[in-house]
């Protein structure tokens, strides 16, 4: 039984991962908002490099789970 929740919840895991990749291109698709929002971009460009490495380090390829 504990064993299914784990399952189910690690799934769940993979597909919030890819949720979340696609929220950021949504995000990023809006273009820029004049000069101020030149560093926010610039930091949100680089937490997204390193979410977008961090899925496969833990297993995550194309909103599935893989073994690592």
């Amino acid at each position: 039984m504990e064993a299914t929740g784990l399952i189910v919840g690690v799934v769940g895991l993979a597909g919030l991962f890819n949720s979340c990749l696609e929220a950021v291109d949504k995000v990023q698709s809006y273009g820029t908002f004049g000069s101020e929002s030149q560093p926010l971009d610039a930091q949100f460009k680089a937490i997204k490099a390193r979410f977008e490495r961090w899925g496969p380090a833990v297993g995550i390829k194309q909103g599935r789970l893989f073994a690592a």
